[in-house]
C-alpha cells in the first residue's frame, strides 16, 4: 500500500493504536505561525472494531467519516456527534442535504396511494392512484400544475357536418387521475372557413360529452381562414359514485379584419363523469349547417393540469 511522504517509507501505518485503528500521515507542513501540522488517514480494519472509520486530520481539526456496521450506513462528525449521509437499507436523514448547486439525478419523489395523513410543510409526494404529484402548502396540499400535452401538427379538419365533433389533438388523462379538486385547463386556436354564414359553437369535452359551450355563434358571410379562440376549464367536485365537476368555456371567433364575436357558457350544475376511466380531454365543434364550405381546424393546443 503506498503512502506519500510516511514518516516511516517501509511501513504504510505510522501508528497502530490500542483498538487497532491504523493512521497514515500523508503530508506534513507548517501553519501561519511556524507549528507543524500533519495530515492524514485513519483506517480501522474492522477486525475489532465494530465500525471502519476514514479519518482526515488536517490543522489540529478533525473530520470523520465512518461505516457503522451495525446501522449499515456512513455517518459523519458533525462536532457534537455522529450523524448519517445514507443508509442503505433506507432510514431517515437526521440534518439537510446541501447540494451547492450540483444536480440531484435521478430523484424518484415518495410514491404513495395514499396522501400523507399529516404533511409537513414543503413536504412532496407523488399519488400513485392518482397520478398526480402533491406538495403540501401553508394553505393546504395541492397538485403540482404543469403542462401535459401540446400538439406538433395541426388537426384533421371538422366539415361537412352537423354532428358535434373532437378535434383530434387531445389528450387522455389516466383512470383515477382526476381527483377531488384537480383543475385542467384547455387552450385552443385555429381556422375556419364557412359558405354562407353558418352558426358554429365550441365546446370543452370530457370523457365524449360537452360539459361546457360557447354557445351558437354566427360567422361572416363567406369566410376564409378567420381566425378563433377557445379557453375551457373544469374543477373536479366529487369522485365517488358518479363523478361530477364544474366547468366553463369561452370561444372568439373573428368576424372582421378587427372585429371578433365571443360566447360564454358554463356547465348546467355539475357535469358528469366517470373518474374510474381514462377520460379524453379536448376541444368538439359543432357546425349550424352541413356543407363543404364549413370547416374548421385546430392549429394549436394546450393542456394543462
Amino acid at each position: 500500500m503506498p503512502v506519500i511522504n510516511s514518516k516511516n517509507p517501509g511501513d504504510p501505518w505510522d501508528a497502530v493504536d490500542a483498538n487497532n485503528l491504523r493512521s497514515a500521515i500523508i503530508a506534513e507542513h507548517k501553519n501561519t505561525a511556524g507549528n507543524e501540522h500533519a495530515d492524514t488517514i485513519n483506517l480501522g480494519d474492522g477486525t475489532t472494531n465494530t465500525d471502519r472509520a476514514v479519518v482526515a486530520k488536517r490543522l489540529g481539526g478533525v473530520r470523520t467519516i465512518r461505516w457503522t456496521e451495525a446501522a449499515g450506513r456512513w455517518e459523519i462528525d458533525n462536532g457534537t456527534g455522529f450523524q448519517a449521509l445514507a443508509t442503505l437499507a433506507g432510514g431517515t436523514l437526521s440534518g439537510d442535504l446541501d447540494f451547492a448547486g450540483f444536480a440531484a439525478k435521478n430523484v424518484r419523489v415518495d410514491p404513495r396511494a395514499v396522501d400523507p395523513a399529516s404533511p409537513t410543510e414543503g413536504q412532496a409526494w407523488y399519488n400513485t392512484v392518482g397520478k398526480a404529484a402533491r406538495l403540501r402548502t401553508a394553505a393546504g396540499s395541492a397538485t403540482i400544475q404543469g403542462r401535459i400535452f401540446e400538439n406538433t401538427v395541426s388537426s384533421a379538419a371538422i366539415t361537412n357536418t352537423v354532428a358535434p365533433t373532437l378535434f383530434n389533438q387531445n389528450a387522455s388523462l389516466p383512470a383515477n387521475s382526476l381527483t377531488v379538486g384537480r383543475r385542467v385547463k384547455v387552450h385552443a386556436w385555429g381556422v375556419l372557413a364557412s359558405a354562407g354564414t353558418p352558426t358554429l359553437s365550441l365546446a370543452l369535452s370530457l370523457g365524449g360529452s360537452e360539459i361546457a359551450s360557447s354557445g351558437a355563434i354566427v360567422t361572416r358571410a363567406n369566410a376564409v381562414n378567420d381566425a378563433w379562440e377557445f379557453d375551457g376549464e373544469f374543477l373536479v367536485r366529487t369522485v365517488s359514485g358518479i363523478s361530477t365537476c364544474v366547468a366553463i368555456a369561452r370561444a372568439t371567433v373573428q368576424t372582421g379584419s378587427m372585429a371578433t364575436l365571443t360566447g360564454l357558457g358554463r356547465s348546467n350544475g355539475t357535469a358528469p363523469f366517470d373518474a374510474a376511466v381514462a377520460n379524453v380531454v379536448g376541444v368538439s365543434w359543432t357546425w349550424s349547417v352541413a356543407a363543404l364550405g364549413n370547416s374548421a381546424t385546430l392549429e394549436g393546443i394546450t393542456i394543462e393540469t
